[in-house]
């Protein structure tokens, strides 16, 4: 209850900064400090992705981040609109959606047509937890060695904020042109497209389009520019791995399910983790996706 009370004080925090007085910067500042803060205080937090990956997370105990400017993320023009490229190629990002409900959407765009995919569900206390733990530690590895891969970097996690700043005569309409959206509000901020070349933003700030992701990152900015490396790791402690619900795909057939959690929980045991045994469950979505089958 007290997270929730908190995430609505930041909400209203949020809508105010329209008619507060300051300059776009000053406001940008305080929206990032609102979106930080908020990046904690969700019920839960989903990660979308393969068996084989979480495969990978549960034998290495580890979360991959992977470098902003780099061609494998979805908006991979993300770097080419907001921020600084030098700021990009120090930055590594991890990406969550919070909410406890399932995304079609996320499903589709993360996941394709796959009986493989899965979902990994996070509890906002676990997530916090690890957060505040993954800042005090300051140290990211470099997935390349697995010895002396120790790299120094400011750790953070914050919720995005989406920015239109479309000029006359694009698609956006007059309310959402120079407009920034978070947690289902948008406010207007004039000439915003006159500041989005701020490094503070790298990694903070998508196009409005992504909007529906609800997406909270998990942020690592290098101390130095490390072109060689492409991603990082962070560590998956053993509360969060323990404490993780998984979901099994839409697109799986419900007489392949019970072999796939039976996979999954041996993948579990290998790894020396015990879950509980409503801890993998069906998607509420099975079979409703079948029309996305290539």
């Amino acid at each position: 209850m007290k997270t929730f009370e908190q995430l609505k004080r930041s909400e209203e925090r949020f809508v105010g900064l329209e008619t507060q007085r300051g300059s776009v910067p000053q406001k940008l500042k305080r929206a990032m400090k609102i979106a930080e803060g908020a990046a904690k205080l969700h019920s839960a937090y989903q990660h979308y992705t393969s068996i084989d990956k979480l495969a990978l997370m549960l034998k290495n105990k580890t979360l991959w981040l992977r470098r902003g400017d780099s061609p494998n993320l979805n908006d991979w023009g993300e770097w080419r609109k907001f921020g600084t490229l030098a700021e990009w190629q120090k930055t590594y990002i991890g990406c969550f959606s919070y909410g406890t409900s399932e995304s079609a959407l996320m499903w589709r765009m993360y996941c394709q047509p796959n009986c493989n995919a899965v979902r990994i569900s996070i509890s906002g206390e676990s997530f916090a937890k690890w957060v505040n733990e993954l800042k005090r530690g300051g140290m990211v590895c470099d997935t390349r060695k697995k010895v002396d891969g120790k790299l120094k970097a400011s750790i953070f996690a914050s919720d995005v904020l989406y920015g239109a700043v479309a000029m006359e005569g694009d698609r956006y309409n007059e309310k959402r042109r120079n407009a920034l959206s978070w947690f289902g509000n948008c406010i207007h901020m004039e000439n915003l497209g006159d500041y989005v070349w701020d490094k503070a933003l790298v990694a903070r700030i998508k196009e409005y389009a992504w909007r529906q992701e609800q997406e909270t990152r998990i942020i690592a900015q290098l101390k130095r520019t490390r072109h060689d490396v492409d991603t990082v790791a962070i560590p998956f402690p053993s509360y969060v791995l323990s404490a993780m619900r998984i979901t099994l795909s839409p697109w799986l057939a419900e007489e392949c399910q019970r072999c796939t959690v039976e996979k999954i929980r041996r993948m579990f045991e290998c790894a020396g983790i015990v879950i509980g045994k409503s801890a993998i469950r069906s998607s509420v979505l099975t079979g409703t996706l079948d029309q996305w089958r290539k």
